[in-house]
């Protein structure tokens, strides 16, 4: 099942949520810090992936 992915990102997405989350809450500089550094690093993160190996940059709709 191909779209099952999204069950898995919700997932991780919620578990990661709740902390940052919370931080914001209580201590909202924090916070504000360390969402910047997830937001950095899911955009640096994929984009190393990408580039070390070569990998094509759109999602293509067939499996390898």
């Amino acid at each position: 099942m191909f779209q099952s992915w999204y069950l898995a990102c919700d997932m991780q997405l919620f578990v990661i949520s709740v902390p940052i989350v919370a931080l914001l809450w209580r201590r909202p500089r924090m916070g504000k810090l360390v969402l910047a550094m997830v937001i950095i690093a899911s955009i640096v993160i994929p984009f190393v992936v990408t580039l070390l190996q070569q990998l094509d940059a759109l999602l293509l709709l067939y499996m390898k």
